[in-house]
């Protein structure tokens, strides 16, 4: 955990005007509510339907370390282009 960081935040947020506060709450609020679980598993449902229907029905194949090796490989490319 970032301790100094939330201090830091806590600061700030402690210098607030009484607006921005609110409009800090109000934006909190807002995105808990569109970040729930339930929509959050909704979604995941409708990737994994995509999926499938993009596999035509076939089940991914891979071992996680391996797909992670891939990944970071993707990943180190994009980085650093030859």
């Amino acid at each position: 955990m970032n301790t100094q960081l939330v201090n830091y935040l806590v600061g700030v947020i402690n210098h607030l005007t009484i607006e921005e506060k609110s409009l800090l709450q109000q934006k909190l609020i807002n995105n808990n509510i569109n970040n729930s679980p339930e929509k959050s598993y909704q979604e995941l449902l409708k990737l994994k339907a995509n999926i499938l229907n993009r596999r035509q029905g076939k089940p991914l194949n891979i071992s996680p370390d391996e797909l992670l090796f891939q990944l970071r490989n993707e990943r180190d490319e994009q980085l650093n282009p030859m």
